[in-house]
């Protein structure tokens, strides 16, 4: 889907979804075909933060996502429903993510993904 801008005029954003299946903690993988992910629209969570995984085509198997810092990437959730900006920088190179709650979700969750081209 593509988002129009306050002036009428595309965007360049398009939103995907990863769910999260009720007593689970994570989600189904979401590739990017060349976007960049940018933001998620988070739903009320069960678990208190998010963290990701990514595809490693040449290891043939999911990494956890760490940042600069050499930490787990993670963001904030819980309640209430939020926006939450993510370092483009930090996925530049991910083709593929599934999203992991920190605790079993007591509903099934589904996780707006903000991408676009760059």
């Amino acid at each position: 889907m593509t988002a129009l801008g306050s002036s009428g005029v595309a965007s360049n954003l398009t939103t995907t979804t990863a769910t999260i299946a009720n007593g689970e903690t994570l989600s189904g993988e979401v590739a990017f075909g060349g976007l960049r992910l940018f933001s998620l629209d988070i739903p009320v969570m069960t678990g208190a933060s998010l963290t990701f995984e990514v595809y490693s085509e040449e290891l043939s198997a999911w990494l956890p996502k760490y940042d600069d810092a050499g930490s787990v990437y993670s963001v904030v959730c819980g309640d209430p429903a939020r926006q939450v900006s993510l370092d483009p920088s930090a996925f530049a190179s991910v083709e593929k993510i599934r999203i992991t709650s920190s605790a079993s979700e007591a509903s099934e969750r589904t996780i707006g993904i903000i991408s676009r081209g760059v």
